[in-house]
């Protein structure tokens, strides 16, 4: 079975030893891994991690939404990383709107504004450079990435980790854009509704690693050697041939961020 994380985060102090993970992941049929930066210094660690790793690791770019340490400078470098390492970098991201650190704000809304501007710029930037953009916005707000990308032109999104209500997910696939689910899939029933419901041409899977998850999953470190049994799941929720997901999945994910294999 062939594989791709489409988003896991290398450059995390919780992976202590990257030639493990990329020795387990060949082993297991990962043919590449989508890594994402989340400000500016580790969007300099992906690309070492893809020099380091080429051909197998392919960054992406950007400024988390949920920091509320962002400044207009580092906004800056990182659109400066981008123009200088186009021809590296296969996408922006991971950048959005917050959802988790504002819930509780009084400002919350001037905080979703400004990430909106933020987003746009970035959306912007993706459409000019012919670079995909991987969107941060769970549960509801993705409603208002949606608003922000759809405007901006970008043809190819990806609203990674995907939790938004039926509507909004529809929406997204009807525009092209793809989302993304990951080792959740497997206990969790609003993903499992999910991937019975949208297109398969529409859906990617990752490990957004390493973030720890429950089920079958809990007390490990996610990796992605954990592709296999996600893409069990989904092809098991799809009641189709799980070497046919898997290579549909990888087709969409080469497709989204332009790789070959």
């Amino acid at each position: 079975m062939r594989l791709i994380d489409a988003h896991c985060h290398l450059t995390s102090p919780g992976y202590v030893d990257i030639d493990g993970l990329v020795c387990r992941a060949r082993r297991d049929g990962v043919l590449g891994i989508v890594a994402s930066g989340t400000s500016y210094k580790t969007s300099q660690g992906v690309l070492t991690l893809s020099r380091t790793y080429r051909g197998f690791v392919f960054p992406t770019v950007g400024v988390h939404p949920e920091r509320q340490d962002i400044t207009t400078d580092e906004v800056e470098e990182v659109k400066r990383v981008v123009h200088e390492a186009r021809d590296e970098i296969v996408g922006i991201g991971e950048v959005g709107i917050p959802y988790y650190s504002i819930r509780d704000m009084a400002d919350a809304l001037t905080r979703m504004s400004m990430a909106s501007e933020i987003l746009a710029e970035f959306s912007v930037l993706a459409r000019s450079l012919d670079l995909t953009l991987v969107v941060h916005a769970p549960h509801t707000a993705a409603r208002y990435a949606l608003s922000v990308v759809r405007k901006s032109g970008v043809p190819k999104v990806l609203f990674h980790w995907h939790k938004a209500s039926d509507d909004v997910t529809k929406a997204i696939a009807d525009e092209g854009y793809y989302v993304s689910v990951t080792p959740e899939v497997c206990y969790e029933e609003r993903d499992q509704r999910l991937v019975k419901s949208i297109p398969l041409s529409n859906l990617v899977v990752e490990t957004d690693g390493p973030w720890r998850y429950d089920g079958e999953f809990s007390g490990m470190m996610s990796e992605p050697t954990m592709l296999k049994r996600v893409v069990a799941k989904v092809a098991d929720l799809r009641n189709e041939p799980a070497e046919e997901v898997a290579e549909k999945l990888v087709e969409n994910t080469s497709k989204l961020f332009g790789l070959t294999f």
